[in-house]
């Protein structure tokens, strides 16, 4: 029988379900990011649970964090029986739940008996698919070249942090979107993860971070391009030149991206992206 196990330390959780979520790494990238972010912020998890089989062997992991709306995030593979369980241990608790990301079918089996059980529906936000690449396919373009974003930059990536969050969370308040996109921006110039493309005039053209480190991966994100300066193939120079950084580095890239975008799906399947999974991300309301 499956026995549910709340935890508060996160660097204690943390030490018991690593190895789990680390043998489906590409899968369950989200959540380990939000957990290594947590061994120095405990702030950002509100709830953390691990699910043990018979065997006394985890079999699943579920953590309710502070950002992305107080989401409940699933590791992969979570069954029926699971989910009942889990349903059962938040109803028990009131727990406050105010979204879920998680594979498809998992993240519909919890939505049909969560609301069942609560007079909350849910919204969907995003249908992703989540791609990894273990081999570039792209011709280099010598007059365009790779940077990490220095302090000189911190104005320019702040705005396109902005247009990001501004595209992406249209929701956010206006003072939202501004403190959120500063914060953003100083920590990829200090962290050394933002990347400015420039060409040979070294004018910037577009920029990505690297927003996710795990064992084996970096995730990419906050892919932007100036918008008088699309069109012209250097999104695809962008994400082909920061992936080959990150093979450089002996890691495998991997990135999120919404299936409502076909141009962007078909730029990062040309490269050498495949599919590992797809996934939803709801959000509850009344």
């Amino acid at each position: 029988m499956t026995k549910l196990q709340p935890y508060t330390c996160p660097q204690q959780f943390l030490n018991q379900v690593e190895k789990f979520l680390l043998r489906n790494e590409a899968q369950n990238n989200l959540l380990l990011g939000v957990l290594y972010k947590a061994k120095f912020d405990s702030s950002l998890i509100k709830h953390m649970l691990a699910l043990f089989d018979d065997n006394k062997q985890i079999n699943g992991v579920a953590i309710i964090t502070a950002s992305h709306n107080g989401s409940l995030i699933l590791s992969h593979n979570f069954v029926k029986a699971q989910i009942v369980i889990l349903n059962n241990y938040l109803k028990i608790n009131r727990v406050e739940i105010r979204g879920i990301i998680a594979e498809n079918m998992i993240c519909d089996n919890f939505i049909n008996h969560w609301q069942q059980m609560s007079n909350l529906k849910a919204k969907l936000l995003f249908r992703m698919q989540i791609l990894e690449m273990r081999n570039l396919n792209y011709q280099s373009c010598s007059d365009l070249n790779l940077y990490v974003a220095q302090n000189e930059d911190l104005d320019l990536v702040y705005k396109f942090c902005y247009q990001f969050n501004q595209e992406i969370y249209p929701k956010l308040t206006l003072e939202e979107a501004q403190l959120h996109s500063k914060n953003l921006a100083q920590t990829f110039v200090s962290n050394q993860t933002g990347f400015v493309l420039k060409n040979n005039h070294f004018e910037i053209l577009g920029f990505a971070a690297i927003v996710r480190q795990t064992v084996n991966y970096c995730a990419i994100g906050l892919v932007e391009v100036l918008p008088e300066r699309r069109g012209f193939g250097y999104g695809k120079a962008l994400v082909a030149q920061l992936c080959q950084y990150i093979l450089n580095n002996k890691k495998w890239p991997v990135l999120f991206v919404d299936i409502t975008n076909q141009v962007t799906m078909n730029l990062y399947y040309s490269i050498g992206f495949k599919l590992v999974t797809k996934m939803n991300h709801y959000c509850f309301e009344q």
